[in-house]
């Protein structure tokens, strides 16, 4: 049909044509439509894939073959085109006979034949039906991932393959205070807190270069002037269209929840103050007492210089016993004034540092040793070595260590065997020391609540039952842990804390001078 339309009367080009049909019709659907828009011919592939007949649609109109979208469409925009003799690219939805849509790749080409000096248009396509379907699949559910980004709860962020801010849904826009138009490219960073942006920009040129994943805590300064605390974690993921990295990133807006932790550690703090003046409290006694003696000896001595001072006494030696006698004896306030320095400070922000166990051991008895010659409880000190040390905040160590040793005192004060023992055990890389007394250990029923804010075994309104939970805590801030020895026949608490490496050891010893 389509050589008697074109009349090719040369035998050679006929052939070729023939040739050019017949591959053709293997893979395309073709057709040939008249100017007025009816069908004049169609292959095999054509009437196989809409399911029709050759004489059922022979003289029939093209637009019958379309989707009902499509009609409209084809007789307005693609019809005035061909018939100004343009060649027509695009896809072409068809209604097959089942009803079944199907959709084509089409190409349509105007051609004048010189037999009947008519117009026609050869239509030639490929079905993509298929890959139409997936397209479609893929923008739904592209709408429907950004739909469900703009409906987040968090913020969301996507980049271009150089990093570069392509897109930022409304809780971002929320949390920033800035709009895509002003996060656009690197524009983002404009909104991270200027002491943060350097470790952001680190974390973010990481992933972009070698695909490490981000993952930050930083803030924000909202266009607001409000400082704005965000968790931002990030992954490169590849395009389904053409396979170029892209870069997504998920943002928690952590402010609520670091107001809280502040609010947190305000009240702890002022929990922690007011347990310290108990404890301070309880030992008021004991170190007026322990003050006392030494103010007594000084007292005494005192007098004894001013007599061996007088003319007629020339006894040098008891001068200087008496003068050796004084400057012991303030040493001794002296480190009981340091001990409660000490203990009374915040030590919360200091710095770890490596600490002798033994010196650890002495300030906390040089605060309470009297309290326990009072009640003639015999506290004793189980031998260890000297070299022995931790890496810590001692004021706080110093406060865990008096609170075992007041709650010890106060277990076996009435019992009739009282006794109170301090041992420190190297396991290797942990020091445990020991708190034991005389008591009988503490009730199971009790054992797993021991360390639970407001619990206590000291009869009503002799404690507060924060002791314990708050010397826990900062046992773990020490990366070390205050447990109860349940196997101890006895009352037992092991606080375990990290030794300081024997090369941190070394490397603190002076080297060794040859001469």
């Amino acid at each position: 049909m389509i050589s008697k339309i074109l009349n090719f009367t040369p035998k050679d080009e006929l052939f070729r044509l023939q040739e050019l049909r017949s591959a053709m019709d293997q893979f395309a659907l073709t057709a040939v439509i008249q100017d007025t828009g009816f069908l004049v011919d169609a292959n095999e592939k054509f009437l196989q894939v809409l399911g029709f007949a050759h004489e059922e649609i022979f003289k029939t109109p093209f637009s019958t073959l379309l989707s009902d979208q499509m009609r409209g469409f084809f007789s307005d925009q693609v019809l005035p085109i061909v018939r100004r003799g343009i060649t027509w690219r695009g896809e072409i939805c068809h209604t097959a006979r089942n009803g079944k849509i199907l959709w084509t790749e089409a190409t349509i080409v105007p051609l004048l034949s010189k037999l009947d000096n008519l117009s026609y248009f050869h239509y030639i396509a490929f079905e993509v039906t298929e890959r139409k379907a997936v397209e479609t699949a893929l923008a739904e559910s592209s709408l429907f991932s950004m739909r469900l980004m703009e409906l987040a709860p968090i913020g969301f962020f996507l980049a271009d393959q150089q990093g570069h801010c392509t897109y930022i849904n409304k809780m971002w826009s929320e949390s920033s205070g800035r709009s895509l138009k002003h996060a656009i490219g690197n524009g983002w960073l404009e909104a991270v807190f200027a002491s943060d942006r350097p470790m952001v920009e680190e974390a973010w040129a990481s992933l972009v270069n070698s695909g490490k994943s981000f993952h930050c805590e930083y803030r924000y300064i909202h266009a607001s002037g409000e400082v704005v605390w965000v968790e931002s974690a990030g992954e490169r993921v590849s395009s389904a269209i053409d396979a170029q990295p892209r870069y997504i990133r998920i943002e928690n807006n952590l402010t609520e929840r670091k107001e809280t932790e502040k609010l947190i550690a305000e009240q702890r703090a002022q929990m922690f103050t007011a347990f310290k003046m108990s404890a301070l409290g309880e030992m008021a006694g004991g170190i007026a007492h322990e003050i006392n003696n030494p103010l007594a000896i000084l007292q005494l001595r005192a007098k004894q210089i001013e007599l061996l001072a007088k003319p007629n006494v020339t006894n040098k030696e008891q001068l200087i016993l008496a003068a050796e006698s004084i400057h012991s004896t303030t040493g001794r306030i002296a480190a009981i004034v340091r001990a409660l320095r000490a203990i009374a400070r915040d030590g919360s922000r200091d710095p770890f540092i490596s600490t002798p166990v033994k010196a650890l051991i002495a300030d906390t008895l040089e605060l309470c040793a009297a309290r326990f010659q009072q009640h003639d409880i015999n506290l004793t000190v189980k031998s260890f070595a000297d070299s022995l040390e931790i890496s810590c905040r001692p004021a706080e160590i110093l406060q865990i260590l008096l609170n075992l040793l007041n709650n010890a005192l106060a277990a076996v004060e009435h019992l009739a065997e009282k006794w109170v023992e301090i041992s420190v055990f190297d396991s290797g890389e942990t020091l445990q020391i020991g708190v034991t007394d005389s008591g009988q250990g503490i009730p199971v029923s009790m054992q797993e609540r021991i360390f639970q804010p407001f619990v206590t075994t000291k009869p009503v309104g002799s404690g507060t039952g924060l002791g314990l939970s708050i010397c826990k805590a900062l046992a773990l801030d020490h990366s070390g842990d205050l447990s109860l020895d349940d196997h101890c026949p006895n009352t037992r608490f092991v606080l375990t804390l990290p030794k300081v490496p024997k090369i941190e050891l070394e490397q603190k010893e002076p080297p060794n001078e040859h001469h």
